[in-house]
Formats: structure tokens, sequence, C-alpha cells
């Protein structure tokens, strides 16, 4: 019943969502049971779902719950469903942006100011700017040398001269704003 779950909830987004919009449903963690010749009593299945759209997200929602109801009826088995929302979406302010991004070429040497794709984070920083208009940024951190890893991966090595990078970055723009050059 499990498996007949995820494999339905993995479906979700390619048959539901436009193919446009961009939304991720994801389970990462499955446990049944203990023993391999025992039928597990219950399963506890834990994941994700990322999208830029909250409408999305609360259409996934609703789907899910109708997937999970929908094959535990025709199993004669009870679900609990429990969905927590995490950090809305981060949406930089255009105007702001542009304006840090030419502040920071003008003014840092050696750096290299690039737009981004969207990426599916999350970061609490998003309430942030749901209230003021700002500019979320990275500072590429990933030591060169050698192999490099993504962030969050046990291997990951920082390159302690991107945090001198970013502070530069938040005094200028600090300084900037309080002497109202970003308007």
């Amino acid at each position: 019943m499990g498996t007949s779950i995820v494999t339905q909830l993995q479906q979700l987004v390619s048959r539901n969502i436009d193919p446009l919009k961009s939304a991720v449903l994801s389970v990462g963690s499955f446990h049944a049971g203990n023993a391999f010749n025992v039928i597990a009593d219950q399963a506890q299945l834990i994941g994700t779902v990322r999208t830029f759209d909250a409408d999305i997200q609360n259409y996934l929602i609703e789907r899910m719950e109708q997937v999970i109801k929908g094959i535990c009826d025709a199993m004669r088995a009870t679900y609990s469903f429990q969905y927590i929302k995490g950090y809305p979406t981060v949406v930089n302010d255009h105007h702001i942006t542009e304006q840090f991004a030419m502040l920071m070429n003008e003014s840092l040497q050696n750096v290299k100011v690039e737009q981004m794709d969207p990426v599916m984070g999350g970061e609490d920083f998003s309430y942030y700017l749901q209230r003021v208009p700002g500019v979320f940024f990275f500072t590429g951190a990933g030591k060169k040398e050698g192999t490099s890893y993504p962030h969050h991966h046990p291997k990951f090595d920082i390159d302690e001269r991107a945090m001198l990078v970013a502070a530069k970055a938040l005094g200028k723009a600090t300084i900037a704003f309080l002497s109202n050059s970003f308007k």
C-alpha cells in the first residue's frame, strides 16, 4: 500500500501540473516494518513539495490527500495526512536587485555578479521580502582546488575568503541604502 501511494504521488506533478510551471513532489523517507518476512502493519512516508506558485502548492496538497485517501479506502486502511507548509518563495525586488548588482560590479574588485535561474531552496529570508523590498544573493563559496562539492554535501568545504566578499557586499549595500543611493 505504501509503495502504491509513492507511485501515485510521483505522478501528480507530471499528470496535473502545467509542464511550463515548476513543481517537485518527492517522498524522501519511507519506513515500514522491521522484518523481511512480515507484512508491516503501518508505514510512514515523509516528503516535500517545492514550487514557486502558492496555488500549485495548495492544489498538490489537496490532490495528495485525495490520492492517499483513495488508496487507503480501496485497501481498507486508515491514514493520517499532515502537511506542514514551509517557507514561502523568495522573490527579489527587481529594482533593488539591479541596483545591488550595479553596486557590486562597481565597488568590489574581482567579483563577478551573475543572474541565476530560480532555485527551489527553502529560505526564511522570504518573510522579510514579503514585507520590505530587497534582494537575496548567493556568494560562491566552494573551493576550486581539487574537487568541488555543492552545499549540503558531506564533503563540501567552504572557501573562507567568500565570507569576506559577502561581508563587503552587505556593508556596501547598507551604506548605499542609508545614503539613499538605493531608490
